[in-house]
């Protein structure tokens, strides 16, 4: 075999190896190869990290939950399929909602409703609102109606 032969060999072995590092999955970088204790070790995210300034720590199962910042209560509301939650920003868990038959909420909102009862999650302490009353939503509600239910609520948050 010639010389020439042999550096063209090596280049596709080599070509095949940046290939395989670069646009796979398979790690053959030299520390993966030498260092394999190191990596044994290795924490993964979904089991949270925390160091002596920092902590990433895993707050929903479901991989597409929102997540919404209140800057002006300082607390997040994650929305998941399954349920809702209510974070201060130390990371405490204030108040979780299960999604459940009797269980209504909406993604980016601050209120919880359940079939008697409302939770305004933008409140400092978190207290159940006894519901006055249910307005069905195939009741057809006349001009006079809605502008007396809008009066209602506007005062409310008013007040």
């Amino acid at each position: 075999m010639t010389f020439k032969r042999k550096k063209m060999i090596f280049g596709y072995v080599l070509l095949f190896l940046i290939f395989l590092n670069k646009f796979t999955v398979v790690n053959i970088t030299s520390a993966s190869i030498f260092k394999k204790k190191e990596y044994n070790n290795y924490s993964y995210l979904k089991n949270g990290i925390e160091s002596e300034h920092y902590q990433i720590k895993r707050i929903s199962e479901e991989p597409y939950s929102a997540i919404v910042y209140d800057p002006l209560d300082n607390f997040f509301i994650v929305y998941g399929p399954r349920k809702i939650q209510k974070i201060s920003t130390e990371g405490k868990e204030e108040i979780e909602f299960s999604n459940s038959n009797d269980v209504t909420y909406t993604d980016f909102g601050h209120y919880v409703f359940t079939d008697t009862t409302a939770y305004d999650l933008s409140e400092k302490i978190v207290k159940s609102e006894k519901l006055k009353e249910v307005i069905s939503p195939t009741k057809d509600l006349s001009s006079e109606d809605l502008l007396h239910y809008s009066k209602v609520f506007i005062a409310k948050q008013v007040l």
